[in-house]
């Protein structure tokens, strides 16, 4: 996409795909100001993002002024906006990472009149390079709490354990009310890869001795820069272990879901589903359901009104697609479990 060396106003198009409305006058407009520290040698330096309340998410990018590792971009917006942005650098995939090679959240600022918001980004992941799994270990106080209240409240066995990442987390409000009558026990934490879960199997996943267990994993994964193989080879490490403590036990394997803060992974997305499916096909213990396809529109894009304001997490209506997938794929076998 082209680069604007330095952002004053609506500029045509391009600033309407950011969000940015052309009926706004000089009287509602308000200067934001990004600054960024780079590492030395950086080359171009891209601000994306949106202003959500003005029109469904759509990413945009735009060069920001600067060639040394102080950089600067200047945009014209309506008083009171939401601004939510992260930095690239020579393309949309080569986003701003931390020393563990993590991408942090976005950043989110509220213009109140002019406004200034200082970003340091400490190295930007080239996508041609594998990054490492994160340290397993940031999760041994959510897996202790879990280990905590099973102490306190034994969950029966032969349930159906639903775990991974915070699409699982944030769906255990309502998980059991939504899969009713099937019995599930709630296991999501946080932004959890496949490898953490197989780190933590031995206390998240074989105590409960569950008959079925409702997996979603891998998003996290690629947006933190494992490719889809070394997601895929994850899944059967996995799979193997709790075939080997629990043989009996079926597996459901979800889809990588589609969501608009994501789209610029949605390919390597695909690799893993493909991988995934494939996997399940050659066991009869596996299944794959695919919560994918229903989470885009005719577009062929994700539906931007199955998800909350950050475009990664969804919303009831995101979780109504999940509950009528997983229940048609596991009603019929888990049904009857206890």
């Amino acid at each position: 996409m082209r680069g604007l060396m330095r952002m004053a106003g609506c500029i045509g198009g391009l600033l309407m795909a950011l969000g940015c409305a052309s009926t706004a006058t000089s009287q509602d407009s308000r200067t934001l100001t990004i600054t960024a520290k780079v590492p030395e040698g950086t080359g171009t330096v891209y601000v994306a993002g949106n202003l959500p309340e003005l029109g469904p998410w759509n990413p945009s990018v735009y060069a920001m002024g600067g060639m040394g590792p102080q950089r600067t971009a200047t945009l014209q917006v309506p008083d009171g906006t939401e601004v939510r942005f992260k930095l690239t650098a020579g393309s949309w995939a080569r986003e701003a990472v931390d020393m563990n090679c993590t991408p942090p959240s976005d950043t989110v600022v509220t213009v109140s009149g002019d406004t200034t918001v200082e970003v340091e980004v400490m190295k930007f992941r080239s996508p041609d390079s594998e990054c490492p799994w994160p340290d397993p270990s940031r999760w041994e106080e959510a897996i202790a709490a879990f280990e905590a209240e099973d102490h306190k409240n034994p969950p029966a066995s032969g349930l159906i354990l639903a775990t991974g990442s915070s699409s699982i987390a944030h769906w255990h409000s309502s998980i059991r009310q939504d899969l009713a009558p099937l019995d599930v026990i709630p296991r999501g934490f946080g932004g959890s890869t496949i490898n953490d879960l197989l780190h933590y199997a031995d206390r998240v996943v074989i105590p409960y001795k569950p008959a079925a267990i409702l997996v979603y994993e891998g998003d996290n994964d690629i947006a933190g820069g494992v490719f889809p193989a070394t997601v895929l080879a994850k899944y059967k490490e996995f799979v193997a272990l709790v075939h080997k403590e629990l043989p009996e036990t079926r597996l459901y394997i979800l889809a990588v879901k589609p969501s608009p803060s994501r789209w610029d992974q949605w390919e390597r997305f695909q690799q893993v589903n493909e991988g995934l499916k494939e996997l399940c096909d050659e066991d009869e213990k596996l299944f794959y359901i695919d919560i994918a396809t229903p989470m885009l529109g005719s577009d062929g894009r994700p539906r931007a009104e199955l998800f909350g304001e950050d475009m990664l997490h969804m919303n009831e209506l995101g979780y109504a697609i999940w509950s009528e997938q997983v229940k048609a794929a596991m009603l019929a076998r888990e049904s009857g479990v206890q």
